[in-house]
């Protein structure tokens, strides 16, 4: 599963499927003049760091964060090493049971702080905004907008939605979401509005 991350060094979590734990916040918007704000971002696989070292035959892994909790996604890697979870994903924990040395590859010692990443790529990756309260004050996700990031900066190119295209497991693509409160509004928090990230999920060979 792909998600959103507030830092480069994707350590700080946006918002994945099922999970938003994080408010992408910013200060109050003058709804009177129409105003906006722009925010940079960075999209890469589910991720976080091994707590521990650990040998090379050890079944019991644990991670800095709980936040591998997909069961059709079972797989994870740690350097070189593939690992197939058998429990700890549901409900997500810290402490994951392993098979060691999964899919062929080979069972080795891992560093404390290690990055443990989903092991799969993403083929088209899609960011777009939904609006999690329609019901109850309309939907307001076209205030949400995204673009590719430039050298560091927007590219200008905003629109709904953006496709980053491929982003391999151990990899990250920066871009910058817009909001914009329409002139004449009423001051509102918009934490009803989400990011949903879409991919298509492709397991690693080793």
């Amino acid at each position: 599963m792909f998600a959103i991350y507030e830092d480069a060094t994707l350590d700080t979590l946006f918002s994945a499927e099922d999970s938003f734990t994080n408010p992408d916040d910013e200060t109050d918007l003058n709804g009177d003049d129409g105003d906006n704000a722009v925010k940079k971002m960075h999209c890469a696989v589910i991720q976080t760091t091994l707590n521990g070292g650990i040998n090379d035959v050890v079944t019991s892994v644990v991670v800095t964060a709980a936040v591998f909790k997909w069961t059709d996604c079972p797989v994870i890697k740690i350097d070189d090493e593939l690992m197939y979870v058998t429990a700890g994903l549901s409900p997500a924990g810290t402490t994951l049971t392993v098979t060691r040395g999964w899919n062929n590859t080979t069972a080795a010692a891992h560093l404390s702080g290690a990055r443990v990443y989903m092991a799969y790529n993403g083929l088209n990756v899609t960011v777009s905004c939904r609006d999690n309260e329609q019901v109850i004050t309309g939907d307001e996700s076209s205030r949400v907008t995204y673009c590719a990031d430039s050298g560091g900066s927007p590219d200008g190119s905003y629109a709904a939605s953006l496709n980053m295209g491929s982003i391999a497991y151990d990899s990250s693509v920066t871009f910058h979401r817009k909001v914009t409160i329409p002139a004449s509004t009423d001051a509102a928090s918009e934490q009803d509005l989400i990011h949903d990230v879409e991919a298509k999920l492709v397991p690693l060979d080793s």
